[in-house]
């Protein structure tokens, strides 16, 4: 090969194999290992407690107790994780084998395209030599397809001229398509190394989001979950896995008591010593913010610290305080985590890692970015709930509540929130020029399940209009926290997401104050029965007329007008395609629609899918999930650009030229005569 051009290692930029497949494998062996010694512990536990059951005694008792209530079914856990780490890692090392291969094919293509180069430019420079031309060429720079003009010896300065022109033709004759022919197989095998070079950059892409996705399946273990929550301050990952799998860690059994929600004081605050039923109070936030502040200091710390449960999700309390009780929550759990179910212990898991990001950047020295509250952590619920706000919902100027849809109990949809959450604050803040923000991620409704796995609460409003009365509680209790005493609010938002537009245009209806925006970010659909129109909605308008209600919808995002389709909701966005159930929707008309497909001009990407957090290299089918980075509320897409400068009041000329206002339409129904179905289909409504 010609010392001019490279080697292939040279030509490839970075690399997608680091390690090797054994490797992944004998760690799959390792944990597969762990799942035989689970059962081989088992059959000796479940053997001891059999062989004691004859004695009886108050000891004997508690050692089988021991054995049947703590040990075995703290190896069944170890052993689900164990189990569930070895299908993790077998997956891995499937797609690490694929990409290790392609990234050989790949190298040895490149190794044979330099060859097919290099063979082609010492073509070029003989051609060259026999016609006395001068071609110097870099690696990257494919000749012209014709031949230059051959230069004569001085043994033909005696030609004649057309001798001379005989002389170069003959060489023309000679030269020209063999030039021509190494020419091409130059830029053939160039244009193929571009190609392959891009597939490089795409296996490492793929190969980052292959152990992205090995160690966020390991984070979520049981084993995973322990260890996020045993890195909190004053533990360990040690002592929680040895108290949540038995109970104890040399001999410490740290025996804790569940938080109670009765007490005497409560009485003063909420009217009743029972506050278990704190979502469905009578009594309103105001009366809560008021009652607070009768209560002395002493009465204060009490309730704190003894119905910390309900304090900490009490609406109309201010945000420092129900932080406070909530991170004390959090501590107490850390301490006593063998008291948390497994949902229970996901959540706070997901609720520690947020805060040990907060805890690293403050030890930095460079501030919270962004700090955070905990608002809300319900653990005496099924499924638990929570709301962490990210910004200071005390102080901020404007404020904006995120109501996630289908698949996001706060368990579940924590990790997900968080990073929608942080992006949202983070853009706002740009956008606006760092103005005082505060974005909450609200988690505190049952969202519904998986349709694929039988669960159809989706196709249903039971869960909205459950979690839309919570939704109303929380945003009151805001307003009331900083009204009292006088204050004044702030710019109030709400942006929902998916089936959580189905719950928040529900609390729209109740709220005490109308929100300064409403989001409505790849809806699922408004229920019909419970809005009417739009202008059932308390939202503020923009201008004469026009409420400040606004809708994006990604041609990418089929799932989203499907649901609302099959379900029989309205849709606000009439151009969402859902596979021809969007024809059973009728369209809302009066929002402001904006888009979600990209903007090159500004390097923003356009939304691919259905999800607030795009995965994966490719979008899923249907339009179910979006791929990496082009979710609704990843960083760079259009959608978080403009709902960040709607939200915080910064829409500038170019978005407001792009928006356009909802007409509303109604369905009618065909009927074929043939087999006698109903067809249905759109048509606009007239005033």
């Amino acid at each position: 090969m010609s010392p001019s051009v490279p080697a292939a290692s040279a030509v490839l930029v970075g690399t997608p194999k680091a390690g090797s497949v054994d490797e992944i494998n004998a760690v799959a062996t390792f944990v597969d290992d762990i799942v035989d010694d689970c059962y081989q512990y088992n059959v000796s536990v479940s053997g001891a407690a059999r062989y004691l059951s004859g004695a009886k005694s108050v000891g004997v008792t508690r050692i089988q107790n021991k054995l049947l209530e703590r040990l075995l079914p703290g190896s069944d856990v170890l052993s689900e994780s164990a189990g569930q780490a070895k299908k993790t890692f077998n997956s891995y090392a499937s797609e690490v084998e694929l990409i290790h291969k392609r990234a050989d094919q790949i190298k040895q293509d490149v190794r044979d395209d330099l060859q097919s180069i290099s063979s082609a430019m010492s073509e070029i420079e003989r051609i060259a030599r026999e016609i006395r031309v001068s071609a110097s060429y870099s690696w990257q720079a494919v000749p012209p397809g014709q031949l230059p003009d051959p230069v004569l010896s001085r043994a033909a300065d005696d030609l004649s001229s057309a001798e001379q022109s005989a002389a170069k033709q003959n060489l023309r004759m000679l030269y020209e398509n063999q030039w021509l022919g190494a020419a091409v197989r130059w830029k053939t095998a160039l244009e193929h190394i571009d190609s392959l070079k891009a597939e490089w950059a795409r296996l490492i892409d793929e190969r980052r989001i292959a152990e992205k996705a090995l160690v966020d399946a390991l984070d979520d273990t049981a084993i995973g979950h322990m260890i996020s929550l045993g890195s909190g301050a004053g533990t360990s990952a040690k002592r929680t896995i040895a108290l949540v799998i038995s109970g104890e860690l040399w001999g410490e059994s740290n025996e804790g008591t569940p938080y109670s929600t009765s007490h005497p004081l409560l009485k003063k605050l909420i009217g009743t010593e029972d506050g278990s039923h704190f979502q469905n109070l009578s009594i309103t936030p105001e009366e809560i913010a008021s009652n607070w502040d009768t209560l002395e200091p002493e009465e204060q710390a009490i309730l704190i610290a003894a119905v910390p449960g309900v304090i900490g999700n009490l609406p109309g309390l201010s945000g420092e305080v129900r932080n406070l009780v909530n991170r004390a929550q959090m501590t107490f759990f850390r301490e006593h985590p063998q008291l948390l179910t497994p949902e229970q212990l996901r959540l706070a898991a997901g609720l520690q890692n947020i805060l040990n990001r907060e805890d690293l950047q403050l030890r930095s020295g460079q501030g919270a970015d962004p700090p955070i509250q905990v608002l809300g952590l319900d653990l005496a619920v099924s499924p638990p709930r929570a709301a962490v706000s990210y910004g200071n919902v005390d102080t901020a100027g404007n404020v904006t509540w995120l109501v996630p849809g289908m698949l996001n109990d706060a368990s579940e949809g924590i990790k997900g929130m968080d990073e929608a959450g942080v992006n949202l604050f983070r853009t706002q803040g740009r956008v606006s020029g760092g103005n005082q923000n505060a974005v909450i991620a609200w988690l505190g409704y049952d969202t519904p399940g998986d349709p694929l796995k039988w669960d159809f609460g989706v196709l249903a409003s039971e869960s909205a209009i459950t979690g839309a009365s919570r939704l109303v509680a929380e945003i009151n209790g805001l307003d009331a926290s900083r009204l009292h005493g006088g204050g004044e609010l702030p710019t109030r938002n709400v942006a929902a997401h998916s089936y959580g537009t189905t719950v928040a245009s529900i609390a729209l209806k109740d709220v005490q104050y109308p929100v300064d925006t409403f989001v409505m970010i790849g809806s699922a659909g408004l229920d019909t029965a419970e809005i009417k129109s739009l202008g059932d909605l308390k939202v503020k308008e923009v201008s004469p007329g026009q409420s400040a209600i606004y809708t994006t919808h990604a041609d990418g995002d089929h799932l989203a007008p499907a649901g609302a389709g099959a379900s029989g909701r309205g849709q606000p966005n009439p151009n969402a395609n859902g596979y021809g159930l969007q024809n059973f929707s009728p369209v809302y008309g009066g929002a402001i629609s904006f888009s979600a497909e990209g903007d090159t001009s500004l390097q923003l990407k356009g939304t691919n899918g259905h999800s607030l957090i795009g995965s994966g290299l490719e979008p899923g089918g249907a339009g179910i999930s979006a791929s990496v980075g082009q979710g609704y509320l990843d960083s760079a897409t259009e959608s978080i650009n403009s709902i960040s400068k709607i939200t915080t009041g910064n829409i500038d000329l170019k978005l407001q030229h792009s928006f356009q206002i909802t007409e509303a339409e109604r369905v009618n129904y065909i009927i074929d005569p043939a087999t006698g179905n109903l067809y249905p289909y759109r048509v606009k409504e007239t005033t």
